[in-house]
This record gives structure tokens, sequence and C-alpha cells, in this order.
């Protein structure tokens, strides 16, 4: 092959010009302060300066309607969440760090089984996912099963057992 069958293009003798430098931008506001009557304020009325009226009653209905369905979301992803997780970490079933103290675990339990309770919750796993919390917290709490706990958390690890 020789010089004429080379495939790339030369290249430009010359650079390309520098682009234009973009115009430097105010760092301050350069527009006229407002007059005492057009300063914006805090409050709740309306734009047309009328008082924001309170919800009627059709309007409460369906505000706390719909935070009630919010709560029955939370409390269904959170039941998915306990049956989804890794069955032999009971850290992950009550959602906690590895170094949490008894005082902890039992604050979570109480907070995650009252989100989850079978009374509360119409999810049709609540029952199990209830049970599983419950014995996630006994593993916790029981000295013996949480060294085991810790024993194998650290094989895991690659660190050296005592």
């Amino acid at each position: 092959m020789g010089a004429a069958d080379d495939p790339t293009p030369p290249l430009p003798a010359d650079p390309p010009p520098p682009l234009p430098a973009e115009p430097a931008v105010a760092s301050v506001d350069q527009r006229p302060p407002l007059p005492p009557d057009d300063q914006p304020t805090a409050s709740t009325s309306q734009p047309d300066g009328q008082a924001a009226e309170k919800p009627d009653a059709e309007e409460q209905l369906l505000l706390k309607e719909f935070f009630s369905e919010m709560r029955d979301v939370d409390r269904d992803n959170e039941v998915n969440r306990i049956l989804w997780a890794f069955k032999l970490n009971p850290f992950e079933k009550l959602n906690l760090r590895f170094t949490a103290t008894a005082e902890e675990v039992r604050k979570q339990y109480r907070k995650l089984s009252l989100m989850v309770h079978p009374d509360k919750c119409k999810h049709p796993e609540a029952a199990n996912a209830f049970e599983i919390l419950g014995q996630a917290q006994k593993n916790l709490l029981d000295d013996e099963k949480r060294e085991n706990l810790w024993k194998v958390l650290k094989m895991a690890r690659g660190e050296p057992l005592p």
C-alpha cells in the first residue's frame, strides 16, 4: 500500500480560530426596587386579594381519604419490603444498621409493627410480615443469637474470628 491508498484525510495546516468570549453576567440585580405597595408578602390570601377560605366538609373528606390511601400504600410497600428482605438478616428485616443497639431495635420494631399490623394494614400478607418482624426483634435481642449473627457477618466480610 502506498501513500495514495491511505484512507485518512490530511490534517489542516492551521488550527481553527478561537470562539468569541461570552459576555460576563452581572451578579447584582440591576432592577429598580419595588414600590412599598408592590412588595411581596407571605400571607394566605388569594391572588385577587381575598382571604383564603377554609376547605369545606367535602374537600376535607376528600383530603382525608387521599392521605389515608397514601398511608395504605406506604403500609403495603413496607409489607413488601419486609417480605423481600434477606431471610437470614434480621437487621435488614427491621431496616436497621448492623451497629444498632437493643434500644434502637425495640424502637424500630414498635414503629414497623404498628405500620404493618394486620388490624391496620389491608395487605394480604400483613400477618406474615408482622410475624417476621417479631422474629427479627427476638433474634436481635437474644444475646446468643446476636453473637452468632455477628460471627456470620465477620466470616462474610472475611474478618478473622476470635
